[in-house]
């Protein structure tokens, strides 16, 4: 039988060394995942067609080859223009742009001709577009100035901006324009909706609830609507779940090392990562939930008998309060709920069947916890949640109080219900562990230097694969052992996973980060045990944890974006379901 690991002689507090390993684990994912996450000179000032059918031209001055021509198209939902190529005299038809809800984002038009002008026609009115690009062969700008910009419309400088503003911001923009410089896959809908909560527009986004938005919006209240201030917030949350995992290993294991490894391998998972650089809710809802289970843990490990009420029940209240965050965020923390009420329910089958006096044990160990848990899961999640659409409250027509919350309510849920859409990127719930469609989130081709960018959401092989067996072993030693640890890492990995096998929409790998850190200490769990059983495994795991570390490298490129060459980004297609 396997020994069971107890506290390491002081060692169970927080000290010196835990500091010293803690902090430079989070200071290599700050100074990694900071570096090229955004700008804060996205192009943000714009000019808009009041009517249908305005128009201007661009005299580039000469006759000039004429590759492509890049629009930023600004935070409205709806563009469409008629381009054309040739002369004010004889205007030749390129091709009309007609784009819906691809907000902050670069269109890329074709163009491929020698032309001296290129004219651009509304198709309807409120089409903003917040700068223009021409390009040459090999991405060589086609300089042009405000003087170029001619107006056929009567006034088309009285409109909302001016025509100037589509080339006033040409040197802040990577050449060509990159995820540096505009939103990417779901940014468009929630850096969009962040900053309509801002100026108290009626939001676009509405299938989550508001909380995320609303921090997403506070980065862009500090640096502006730009790439760096819409992923700033995501990033910090990112941050935070690191040194969260170091105290969460080291209440379950007792051990540095335990801390040690939920961290190492937290700040080397590659969803972890992907997900921390980019304006979704996602890693905002996992670090709530993993501060909800990381409270409900200090509760379920705890002497209900012999502590005071601050020891036992407070850390049920941060427990619910934490809960309260992350359904305000996503429904999903809902699993979450699920998995504590029935942990909570195991906890006090097993502390009945111990011995104690019905009179002893019901009132502290089972009627008060229980309402507590009502007061803080139920009424301050309520609380929270209803507050969290105050900005959306304080929308013209959009009513107020709890109709409204209600009614927000009933949309969402018609939406999750009907929705039938497909994506090329999807996959079903039992395959994300196994890694089989990651999900190919931005790309860029550079024909000029001959490489390729791409920002893949996907784990880190060496984490996911690995952790197959080792959450085999945790299920296990919960039901041979009646291991209370393996029992708790095991009902809450299952709990937040079966659920989507009763979801027909549609699903992606990234709706697995709220498990992510019970896939880690699944991990721990079994490394915690070889660490202390004997020396020859610490050198197995020291070469696991370099594995780690290599892997994460080897598949950096592919995480943020980093142009390589096509036949080096092809080497990371370890299977052949990986499209990117």
């Amino acid at each position: 039988m396997v020994k069971k690991i107890l506290v390491e002689p002081g060692k169970s507090c927080f000290d010196k060394k835990d500091l010293l390993l803690c902090s430079s684990l989070v200071l290599f994912f700050f100074f990694l995942g900071i570096w090229n996450i955004g700008s804060i000179d996205t192009p943000v000032t714009g000019w808009t067609p009041e009517r249908a059918n305005e128009s201007f031209y661009i005299d580039l001055k000469s006759e000039s080859f004429v590759d492509s021509i890049y629009l930023m198209q600004a935070n409205k939902p709806e563009i469409g223009y008629e381009i054309f190529t040739g002369s004010p005299a004889n205007w030749t038809f390129l091709q009309e742009l007609n784009v819906e809800n691809m907000v902050l984002s670069w269109h890329n038009i074709p163009v491929g001709s020698t032309t001296r002008y290129l004219r651009f026609e509304a198709v309807s009115p409120g089409g903003e577009l917040n700068e223009i690009i021409i390009y040459s062969r090999n991405f060589t700008k086609i300089p042009f100035s405000k003087d170029s910009i001619i107006c056929e419309s009567e006034n088309c400088n009285a409109n909302k901006g001016s025509l100037s503003n589509l080339v006033d911001e040409q040197k802040n923009i990577e050449d060509p324009p990159s995820y540096l410089n505009g939103a990417i896959f779901d940014e468009i809908y929630f850096a969009r909706t962040a900053y309509e909560m801002i100026k108290f527009e009626s939001p676009f986004e509405y299938t989550h609830p508001p909380l995320g938005k609303l921090f997403i919006a506070s980065g862009i209240i500090a640096f502006g609507l730009n790439t760096f201030g819409w992923r700033i917030v995501p990033f910090i949350f990112g941050l935070l779940m690191i040194p969260i995992m170091y105290f969460f290993g080291k209440k379950m294991f007792n051990t540095r090392f335990g801390a040690f490894s939920s961290t190492f391998l937290m700040t080397f998972d590659s969803l972890h990562f992907v997900l921390s650089r980019i304006s979704m809710v996602d890693i905002i809802l996992s670090t709530f939930i993993l501060l909800m289970f990381f409270w409900f843990y200090t509760y379920y490990k705890g002497d209900y008998f012999k502590k005071g009420w601050s020891d036992v029940y407070l850390p049920l209240l941060l427990s619910g309060f934490f809960f309260a965050l992350a359904i305000s965020v996503k429904w999903t923390a809902l699993y979450g709920a699920l998995a504590v009420l029935v942990i909570f329910l195991m906890l006090k089958r097993d502390e009945r069947k111990a011995g104690h006096s019905r009179k002893a044990f019901f009132k502290p160990f089972l009627l008060t916890p229980l309402i507590v848990m009502f007061l803080s899961f139920v009424i301050i999640g309520f609380v929270i949640y209803v507050l969290s659409y105050t900005p959306t409250m304080g929308v013209p027509g959009e009513g107020s109080g709890l109709e409204m919350v209600f009614r927000y309510q009933e949309n969402m849920l018609r939406y999750h219900e009907t929705l039938t859409a497909t994506h090329p990127f999807s996959s079903p719930w039992w395959s994300w562990i196994f890694m089989t469609k990651p999900v190919w989130v931005y790309t860029l081709n550079d024909p000029v230097h001959n490489t390729v960018s791409n920002i893949v959401a996907m784990g880190n092989p060496a984490i996911w694969w690995i952790s197959i067996p080792f959450l085999l072993f945790v299920m296990w030693k919960w039901i041979k052992d009646k291991d209370s640890t393996a029992r708790f890492i095991a009902v809450v990995f299952l709990i937040q996973l079966l659920p989507y096998m009763f979801i027909g929409r549609v699903l992606f790998i990234y709706h697995l980060m709220i498990n992510v850190p019970f896939i880690i200490l699944s991990i721990t769990y079994g490394l915690n045990i070889l660490w202390y059983k004997d020396k020859k495994y610490k050198y197995a795991i020291a070469a696991y944890f370099l594995i780690v570390i290599v892997v994460f490298l080897y598949f950096y490129p592919v995480l943020a974006g980093y142009p390589i060459s096509p036949e080096f980004n092809d080497a990371h297609k370890w299977l052949s379901s990986w499209i990117f």
